[in-house]
């Protein structure tokens, strides 16, 4: 279950190339008054949920049976709805550092500070009791919260 997170999670970065490509457009409407930036963030993020969904419902159809965890309609779609929303979250952490960062260079910096520290303390690898005292707010990570459901769903 840590890697079907995992694997979501790092599908999700490959909105920064997506959200750096789009920005001298998003300048330009935004020069001319045409379109509010948050609009169009808003717009990408409903556009990009039905193909997303579709992806990650067929990346969670395979996992789910070929880990044989709980044969039931409703442990799937649990499951389904954890990864799902955690793809969504992560997605909107990468956009948003995409749009605040000034350049591509220092987006994709800033963006792998955040792999290394869900993945070492998301409390699989690494127990909540045994991390660094001042490192213990990424417990409250958004994926780190959506893999305590998962795991406790099972």
């Amino acid at each position: 279950m840590f890697v079907a997170l995992l694997t979501v999670c790092l599908d999700a970065f490959g909105e920064m190339p997506v959200m750096m490509v789009g920005r001298p457009i998003l300048r330009k409407q935004t020069s001319y008054r045409l379109y509010r930036p948050a609009a169009i963030a808003l717009a990408n993020t409903l556009a990009d949920v039905p193909f997303s969904s579709l992806r990650i419902l067929i990346f969670n159809i395979i996992v789910y049976f070929m880990t044989r965890l709980d044969r039931s309609a409703g442990g799937f779609f649990v499951f389904h709805l954890f990864i799902n929303v955690a793809y969504l979250t992560i997605q909107g952490l990468f956009r948003t550092l995409g749009l605040l960062c000034v350049n591509p260079d220092s987006a994709f910096r800033v963006a792998t500070l955040f792999i290394p520290a869900f993945v070492s303390y998301a409390g699989y690898m690494l127990p909540v009791f045994a991390m660094k005292r001042w490192l213990f707010w990424i417990v409250s990570f958004p994926n780190c919260i959506h893999l305590k459901l998962v795991l406790t769903s099972r």
